[in-house]
């Protein structure tokens, strides 16, 4: 065998190593990808939808919920700083100022609820995709609110567990059911991010600040709710 057949084939068994690799990495690549959009526990499993319009109508109940537990906490943290009500709510258009250009885009609910149009396919994708990142945007906010462990918030706490329940299982799961459905991908939770609060040292107590996210919290959160409901009780009668 002469000196050039050799080096011909190691030169063709080294490409073929390199292809075999890329292959496997882009596997791997792929099925981590796939890993980050299902399996962050959110959900026990998607399950199988009969009935698109029941999911729509559980979601429907579960925004009236949602709005009065944020109805509830406003009023109760309002209550709460009424005699310190200008510094209060000072701290809170501070963080909403800072707060306002980085929050979950709206705009396929708001072309929803402008105009009479008749929607494709295409169309609900883009509606339940955008619902699903916001309700999951407002899922890690309140996680992070919850953990802040601030003890003379309990009555508040208690009020932002029952709508962390309400937005993992009766919404952000509903549209993964859904999602499901149309044979969709969703981003995982971990992909998405939360209100980015300044983190600017206010030398105020825990306390406050813990008044001053929730009721942004659930201002923000509740700003959705009828979008969100004029799309699952219109959305039927406009798909072609």
């Amino acid at each position: 065998m002469t000196a050039n057949k050799v080096l011909n084939r190691k030169s063709s068994s080294s490409i073929m190593t390199i292809i075999l690799f890329n292959f496997l990495l882009i596997l791997s690549v792929t099925q981590s990808h796939a890993h980050l959009f299902k399996n962050d526990n959110m959900c026990n499993a998607t399950r199988e939808v009969l009935c698109v319009k029941d999911v729509f109508a559980i979601m429907n109940k579960t925004i009236e919920n949602i709005s009065r537990a944020a109805i509830k906490t406003e009023k109760l943290i309002l209550a709460r700083n009424r005699k310190i009500y200008d510094t209060f709510n000072r701290y809170v258009n501070f963080e909403i100022d800072f707060i306002d250009s980085r929050l979950p885009d709206d705009k396929y609910h708001v072309n929803f609820s402008k105009t009479s149009n008749d929607i494709h396919r295409g169309d609900l994708i883009d509606l339940l995709l955008e619902g699903h990142d916001a309700m999951s945007f407002y899922y890690n906010s309140i996680n992070r609110i919850l953990h802040m462990n601030n003890v003379f918030s309990s009555e508040t706490n208690k009020l932002l567990n029952q709508i962390h329940n309400h937005l993992q299982y009766h919404m952000i799961c509903q549209y993964r059911n859904v999602l499901n459905v149309y044979s969709y991908e969703w981003k995982s939770i971990h992909l998405i991010k939360r209100i980015p609060f300044s983190t600017i040292n206010h030398t105020i107590s825990l306390s406050l600040i813990h008044d001053v996210h929730s009721i942004i919290f659930v201002r923000l959160l509740n700003e959705w709710m009828p979008k969100i409901q004029s799309v699952m009780i219109n959305v039927e009668g406009r798909l072609v």
